[in-house]
């Protein structure tokens, strides 16, 4: 049983649990973006916008409450291994990754509002639309959505490119640390 706090050596449960609901809600949401932003207006699009706002704001709680549990936990320490530079490339990478993932929900949310558009909640009125659309305000907050979403998956690659050196050339346990399930080590 993996205990619900993390320690020196691995990830607890609950950090195991937002880090990847997290990066479920992550995939979701890329996929959802890139599907809506291709289709032509119709009721379906609107409903995926929709979608995408709704699991946004999950998001944004989600991260904040991860972000309260990384601050009130140990973190398992990196392996003696690596040199300064790949430490301070991890911690560079996980800390754009919170910032990205923070930065992504406010600017949707700033651009929705900004277009004069509701903020739906799975069906729950979030926030009344703008009375008044701010052309600038949304123009800025898409281009931060959209450069924020490149930033995403320029870091999400740094960090899989991490997990595979790790994994598969350092051969420790960095990867292991994180799975709610054992492998073997190779």
């Amino acid at each position: 049983m993996i205990p619900l706090h993390n320690t020196e050596e691995r990830y607890g449960s609950v950090a195991m649990f937002f880090h990847w609901v997290i990066m479920l809600l992550f995939l979701i949401l890329v996929v959802l973006g890139l599907t809506m932003t291709n289709m032509e207006d119709s009721a379906e699009k609107w409903q995926l916008y929709s979608l995408h706002k709704s699991f946004g704001l999950t998001l944004a709680l989600l991260v904040v409450l991860r972000i309260f549990w990384r601050f009130t936990n140990p973190v398992p320490l990196l392996p003696e291994t690596l040199k300064a530079y790949e430490k301070f490339l991890a911690h560079a990478v996980h800390i754009g990754l919170y910032g990205i993932m923070l930065i992504m929900p406010i600017s949707g949310v700033i651009d929705s509002y900004a277009g004069g558009y509701k903020m739906d909640f799975f069906g729950l009125g979030l926030l009344p639309k703008a009375e008044k659309r701010s052309e600038w305000g949304e123009s800025v907050a898409l281009m931060v959505h959209v450069y924020g979403s490149y930033l995403f998956y320029g870091l999400f690659f740094l960090h899989i490119a991490g997990v595979i050196k790790h994994h598969f050339i350092l051969k420790d346990n960095t990867l292991r640390r994180m799975l709610p399930v054992s492998l073997k080590k190779s």
